[in-house]
């Protein structure tokens, strides 16, 4: 069985092969691999499961839809994505409880761990508004594409030409084996959406 960890980071699943193209994670990972190279090492129709959290929304749309049409290649038929994104339409909902004075109320919500504050406090950045905080939020982390589940499931259906595209909630999923493999903490602010070749 073949199981790809695309853009794992530092996060290693075990009896998954781990990829990602940068060099600097503790862990290494198993593959050195950039996704937009236009020729994978793994054959057509090879593939059982991929997995990938947090990597499509680095890229550009067009780039999304090479990656997505390269990763629906080499699945097997019957081969399952699981895909992890920032998800558009909770951000617009913190966005809309900002408090009635303007200020900015995404600290408690978008800034979600101890390090999201560090990062705030050592940059010395101060916010005017909350869409302000939010795109140099978004963008910190390389993020150049938002998706609500809408979008990602067009990209998937009509983009590239999966059959079925379900919603999940976090490590929860139909498939055996690719359940409690997601390494969010919670599931606010994420889609986690599995699509079938």
């Amino acid at each position: 069985m073949i199981k790809l960890n695309f853009g794992c980071g530092p996060f290693h699943l075990d009896g998954w092969t781990n990829v990602d193209y940068q060099n600097k994670w503790e862990p290494a990972p198993d593959l050195h691999f950039n996704v937009q190279n236009p020729e994978y090492p793994w054959e057509k129709n090879s593939v059982d499961f991929i997995y990938a959290s947090h990597l499509l929304s680095l890229f550009w749309e067009s780039d999304i839809l090479d990656i997505l049409r390269q990763w629906h290649s080499i699945l097997k038929p019957g081969g399952v994505l699981r895909i992890v994104e920032p998800n558009f339409e909770w951000f617009l909902d913190q966005y809309f409880k900002k408090s009635e004075t303007g200020k900015v109320v995404f600290e408690s919500s978008v800034l979600k761990t101890k390090r999201d504050l560090d990062d705030v406090r050592r940059s010395g950045k101060q916010f005017y508004t909350p869409a302000h905080q939010f795109q140099w939020d978004y963008n910190r982390w390389g993020h150049k594409f938002l998706f609500d589940s809408e979008t990602l499931e067009a990209f998937l259906r009509k983009g590239v030409g999966f059959s079925g595209v379900k919603h999940c909630a976090i490590n929860l999923s139909p498939h055996k084996g690719l359940n409690n493999i997601d390494r969010q903490r919670s599931s606010g602010g994420e889609l986690f959406v599995e699509a079938v070749k």
